[in-house]
């Protein structure tokens, strides 16, 4: 439980003052809908009493003054209506803004991740879980935290009106009644209800991922003769979706039935109770009736939370894993800036060793020196394998090495800024992610303040713009993954997005893969051209890489 109160805390510090007044208006629709079934209760006794002493004693009229209680049964109910509009209105729109809070909140934690589990990361997969957990969040605050809180305020206000007016055996006889509901049907709820939310969500993300898997696969399903097992398992997670849904939808009418049951008993208690003190001379006939319809007012106060309790394996589970990545380190105080320009050697790396990326971590490079000057071009070579996409990583901040120093402009890597080291250096690594949206889009995400010109200077450099002119040039629209472009023309697209900044250090993993010889000589001397003084280390295998490198490295297992 302690993780959907984390939950609620944080849509609750993002929305306070929204929900702060949704609770209060909360607060005064059920207060309003329970004194709307009490007035209406007392009224209509009222004025039969009155009728029958008017005409026991056959006059025309008892004096009474009907008017006014006939304008407040109107007023509540009117007010009642614009009462809930303003509630929903309020707490729906507030939940939503900070659930879109919380969703970039956990992009965001993904950006915090090791380098390492970022490469085994399925992004397809962790985004719909990460959508389907924050969808599965909105009920905790509309369905669960909000009626709870609306309806304690509700049912202490009326233990003490029932009190004040009626008597204390009433009040404690409804109260309790109802209490006596809430915690049956919450019983309910955890024991019959949250295992099969739980297995219902997860039944509902497998049979999301393999329909999915299913469409995209077809073809090669059908050539490996797989396609009527693939369908079968789809169909077996869509069954044990409904099976588990079913359970749900079970327990939650066995709840709505609890808590209907204790409102009919308050309603019965209260009824009993008044009836004995009318009896006994201590309440009056239309007091008695006010008792027992504040009494059925007040089932609304219980009645709202059985839908919040049937889903509270599923918000449970949900904001388990939520929790878990909303724990962020906190920051510390900015680490002072950083002067880079006085110092002459850009990139060191002393004595390092480094291990393998993968889930066996094994030892690759041993006691590496090597150095890279202003406008210089240093290789690293080997075969695949060696841990040359690895070094990259760790002179990028993204491993840490076994052993060694790597020296950024003569200070230590780990000493480093990380927005400042950013700015300083540009990496491009063997796997790089495009975006569908406009060529201009994919370059303004690295340097937002780039000119149209600075685009096409860059998009020259690596021989694209060429490519893209007939296509609407920067305007040209590229779609998923930046489908509307062959794999190397993503490649030099990538390498286009680092050249944006104009790097002092420049990492580059086989950044003429896909290339032509030709080409991929037209791309360097552009990379070069774009950014003649900074210092580049390249991972390369090919022989137009290592002819442009000034000097080359063999790393070795």
């Amino acid at each position: 439980m302690i993780h959907l109160f984390n939950i609620f805390r944080f849509i609750w510090r993002s929305e306070r003052k929204a929900l702060w007044r949704g609770i209060a208006l909360t607060v005064l629709v059920l207060s309003m809908g329970a004194a709307l079934l009490g007035l209406s209760g007392w009224f209509i006794v009222a004025t039969g009493v009155a009728g029958l002493i008017s005409g026991a004693a056959g006059t025309a009229a008892s004096g009474m003054n009907v008017f006014l209680p006939s304008a407040g049964v109107r007023g509540l109910a009117l007010g009642r209506t614009a009462a809930r509009y303003g509630e929903r209105l309020l707490t729906h729109d507030a939940t939503l803004r900070a659930l879109a809070a919380l969703r970039v909140h956990l992009l965001h934690s993904f950006s915090r991740l090791s380098y390492r589990k970022v490469l085994r990361l399925r992004g397809a997969e962790a985004l719909n879980r990460l959508t389907a957990d924050v969808d599965a969040l909105d009920g905790i605050a509309l369905r669960l935290i909000i009626p709870l809180i609306g309806g304690t305020a509700v049912l202490i206000l009326a233990f003490f009106l029932l009190w004040g007016m009626i008597g204390s055996s009433v009040a404690l006889g409804v109260i309790a009644s109802l209490l006596a509901g809430v915690a049956a049907a919450f019983w309910i709820s955890l024991r019959r209800a949250r295992k099969p939310a739980r297995l219902s969500e997860y039944a509902l993300q497998a049979f999301r991922v393999r329909v999915v898997d299913l469409m995209r696969g077809q073809t090669p399903l059908i050539v490996a003769g797989q396609l009527p097992r693939s369908v079968d398992s789809a169909l077996d997670a869509e069954r044990r979706m409904r099976a588990a849904s079913l359970k749900v939808a079970s327990a939650e009418r066995q709840a709505g039935f609890m808590l209907s049951v204790a409102a009919t008993v308050s309603a019965g208690v209260a009824l009993f109770l008044s009836v004995e003190l009318v009896r006994a001379g201590a309440l009056g006939a239309a007091y008695a009736a006010m008792g027992f319809f504040l009494a059925l007012g007040l089932s609304e106060t219980v009645l709202a939370l059985h839908k919040g309790m049937a889903e509270l394996g599923r918000m449970s589970d949900a904001a388990r894993r939520v929790s878990s990545r909303m724990e962020q380190v906190a920051e510390s105080e900015r680490p002072p800036e950083i002067s880079v320009r006085n110092t002459a050697m850009p990139l060191e790396i002393q004595a390092l060793n480094i291990a393998s990326m993968g889930e066996e971590a094994r030892a690759l490079s041993k006691d590496l020196n090597l150095s890279v000057e202003p406008g210089k071009t240093v290789g690293l070579t080997g075969r695949s394998g060696a841990g040359k996409s690895t070094l990259l990583a760790a002179v990028a901040g993204l491993v840490s090495a076994q052993d060694g120093r790597i020296l950024i402009f003569g200070r230590e890597i780990d000493h480093w800024p990380e927005r400042q080291l950013r700015v300083a250096m540009g990496v491009l690594m063997q796997r790089s992610a495009l975006m569908s949206g406009t060529i201009r889009e994919a370059l303004a995400l690295a340097n937002p303040d780039a000119t149209d010109a600075q685009m096409n200077e860059v998009l020259k450099a690596v021989a694209l713009r060429q490519v893209i002119g007939p296509h609407g040039g920067l305007s040209m629209r590229l779609g998923e993954a930046g489908a509307g472009l062959s794999g190397g023309e993503q490649r030099r697209l990538a390498l286009a997005r680092v050249l944006i900044r104009h790097p002092e250090i420049l990492l580059l993993d086989e950044p003429c893969e896909g290339l032509d010889d030709k080409t991929a000589r037209i791309v360097l001397q552009g990379v070069r051209r774009i950014c003649p003084n900074a210092a580049i280390l390249v991972a390369t295998h090919r022989p137009a890489e290592t002819e442009w490198c000034d000097t080359v490295y063999r790393i070795c297992l």
